[in-house]
């Protein structure tokens, strides 16, 4: 899971367009961890 994203997730809540976040469940450069953490997006869908 990345440990730096300090100013990045405040800006999350700031974004009001539609938004699919797609991850791999076995994804081994992308971690699952931090689809789940982009999906904090309002309205946002995760497909996994």
């Amino acid at each position: 899971m990345a440990t730096n994203w300090t100013g990045v997730c405040s800006h999350l809540p700031k974004i009001s367009n539609p938004t699919l976040v797609i991850t791999g469940s076995d994804d081994v450069i992308v971690p699952t961890a931090n689809s789940l953490i982009i999906a904090g997006i309002p309205g946002a869908w995760l497909v996994r």
